[in-house]
């Protein structure tokens, strides 16, 4: 519990820092499907972890939502190593 808890703290804020546009959706879908993982016992909030300001930069944040849906998974009843290592925003590429 306290390591999902850990995890969650993480994603958020670096969602929060990232700060990039047109992306919210694609942030709320990553939050439902971490939300839906049976091995989460602290749920992530959509408000706090996809907020309004996602919109408002020019960075493309979809594919690197995707990638954190797709490799965020459980792993023998737990939360499998953090997602946010592997995925990478298109913005920090350049």
């Amino acid at each position: 519990m306290k390591k999902a808890g850990l995890i969650s703290i993480i994603l958020a804020l670096f969602a929060l820092a990232a700060g990039c546009g047109g992306n919210q959706a694609a942030c709320e879908d990553y939050v439902e499907s971490y939300n839906d993982l049976e091995c989460v016992s602290q749920k992530l909030s959509v408000e706090e972890t996809c907020p309004d300001a996602l919109d408002d930069d020019d960075c493309d944040m979809e594919d690197y939502y995707a990638c954190l849906t797709e490799e965020t998974t459980c792993s023998n009843g737990r939360l499998s190593e953090p997602a946010a290592g592997k995925c990478k925003l298109a913005c920090d590429e350049e």
